[in-house]
């Protein structure tokens, strides 16, 4: 019997997906650009990894949630682009969206990890400075822990507007004061570099 093939519609969309794969593209997840704080140079990317990294000279502690990440979702992100590769067979999308789809899941997975970090506990001196720069008549004297864990006095100070009514919490949690880093993770899929 004699074997005859046919190139139709699923032979060219995977001639087109075998073309676009040899442009090779990278993507790249993280605090990319050049984001910095308000009112200072202080680089966003910098801030992130001394967060992730600590600071031993200034007694910064290790607060890691980029590394968790990557270890957590490795896999999922593995299956997730294996089913867009062959969405992009199918040729339901281009090769690219591939890639940009991933940045899109793997940016939240960062950013739900930066939400996630809770410990080590911030230091006292950190929670009274943001407590002073969200209430500039607070007296040093005042013990910082009798007030947060006050709640009707933290319920008063968010009536009377003086601590933001979205994250009165923030005060004690560590990496979401200013929610500039998480603003600031994204991606890129671009050209590896060779």
């Amino acid at each position: 019997m004699k074997v005859r093939r046919i190139k139709g519609e699923s032979y060219e969309a995977f001639q087109k997906f075998i073309k676009d794969a040899e442009e090779k593209k990278a993507l790249k997840v993280g605090f990319l650009g050049d984001s910095e704080y308000p009112d200072s140079d202080f680089p966003v990317a910098k801030a992130a990894k001394i967060s992730e990294f600590g600071f031993p000279k200034k007694n910064i502690p290790q607060r890691p949630y980029f590394r968790p990440t990557i270890k957590k979702n490795e896999r999922k992100w593995g299956v997730y682009l294996y089913n867009q590769f062959k969405k992009a067979v199918l040729g339901e999308l281009e090769f690219w969206q591939a890639f940009e789809r991933l940045g899109l899941v793997a940016q939240g997975d960062v950013v739900e990890a930066i939400n996630a970090v809770h410990s080590p506990a911030l230091k006292r001196a950190t929670v009274r400075a943001r407590y002073r720069r969200l209430r500039p008549d607070y007296q040093k004297t005042i013990d910082i822990k009798s007030i947060l864990s006050n709640k009707k006095a933290r319920d008063k100070d968010i009536e009377q507007n003086r601590v933001p009514k979205d994250k009165p919490h923030s005060l004690e949690k560590p990496l979401v004061d200013t929610a500039i880093m998480i603003k600031s993770v994204n991606y890129i899929v671009e050209e590896p570099e060779e």
